[in-house]
């Protein structure tokens, strides 16, 4: 244990920011970045919602130093909403570029917002598993780098209840040793505010991360509407043309690796505010769960995106070598 010089709160080795007063304790090399550089204001107040995803984007140090200081679950519902909704819009750019001369106005608006309303549910579905899957993966990355779980029960005052190997994965090893402590121990035996890691509020403060997923989504809505070429099947009954009436849209490669490259921005930025993240929660190595958390996105991007066959990506070396 340490004191901050400021104030003279006992603090331990490993933080960067005291939490009483917000001193800064140390300073990482990494921070010469204004991106990355720890606020040294004083916190007042919580920014609205809209503003928090707005700053994600263009100050996102900012915004996840304000987010922990006050938790809250509207933003990431409004990221989740709009990402399905330009999912949705994904489907109309799409059905905008097919002509169908014999049909009736209505009967076209009818189908368009038929398909729409689908793809729209199927967006708000799909992204909250993806953004699930990422978060776990995130998690278990920032776990085996500074492990994060750990420093969280310590920073929160978590009673958490004595495990094995899970202990070891999500940093509680940690957690038991600072127990030995005489004031760590009583702190969390006597006084503790939490049951679970949960309920501190990690998830809130991560989904914030997400906001590229809504720009990537928006600008792919726009190339598609743009770049796609326009195909005539003249019916919604003529079943038996679409297949082949259809053939040009999926043929354009160049569009559809443009989505491919867009997905693959949104991954590392979002590798990026997951990592600012989790920093602000822990208060703890930037530079190290940057580290970790861009090896696992280089996975997700290899196993998601560079393993697709039908755009020409196709980076499967075991199958290309068992065909050679």
């Amino acid at each position: 244990m340490a004191r901050c010089p400021s104030c003279g709160t006992e603090t331990d080795l490993d933080v960067y920011v005291c939490d009483n007063c917000g001193y800064h304790i140390k300073t990482e090399k990494i921070e010469r970045f204004p991106m990355f550089a720890r606020p040294i204001e004083r916190w007042f107040k919580p920014d609205p919602w809209y503003l928090r995803i707005a700053k994600t984007i263009y100050k996102p140090n900012y915004a996840f130093w304000d987010i922990t200081k006050k938790k809250d679950s509207w933003g990431p519902r409004f990221i989740r909403f709009f990402v399905g909704i330009f999912t949705g819009l994904w489907i109309v750019a799409i059905f905008l570029h097919v002509k169908t001369s014999s049909e009736p106005l209505l009967n076209r608006v009818g189908v368009g917002l038929a398909f729409f309303a689908a793809f729209f549910i199927f967006g708000l579905i799909y992204w909250r598993l993806v953004f699930w899957l990422y978060s776990l993966v995130y998690e278990l990355a920032a776990n085996f780098s500074v492990q994060l779980d750990g420093i969280i029960a310590i920073r929160y005052n978590v009673k958490v209840k004595k495990g094995r190997l899970r202990d070891f994965i999500s940093g509680r090893t940690r957690l038991e040793q600072l127990r030995k402590t005489e004031a760590v121990s009583e702190l969390i035996e006597k006084d503790y505010k939490y049951s679970s890691i949960r309920k501190t509020g990690k998830k809130k403060v991560m989904n914030y991360a997400y906001t590229p997923f809504v720009v990537v989504n928006l600008l792919s809505f726009l190339i598609l509407l743009i770049g796609l070429p326009t195909v005539d099947l003249g019916s919604f009954s003529n079943f038996s043309a679409i297949t082949t009436t259809m053939q040009p849209i999926w043929d354009a490669q160049l569009v559809w690796s443009l989505l491919d490259i867009l997905q693959i921005i949104a991954i590392l930025w979002t590798t990026v505010l997951m990592s600012l993240a989790f920093r602000e929660l822990g208060n703890t190595n930037t530079a190290k769960l940057l580290v970790g958390n861009f090896i696992v996105s280089i996975f997700i991007i290899y196993t998601t995106i560079f393993l697709r066959p039908t755009l020409g990506w196709n980076l499967n070396l075991i199958s290309k070598l068992g065909s050679g």
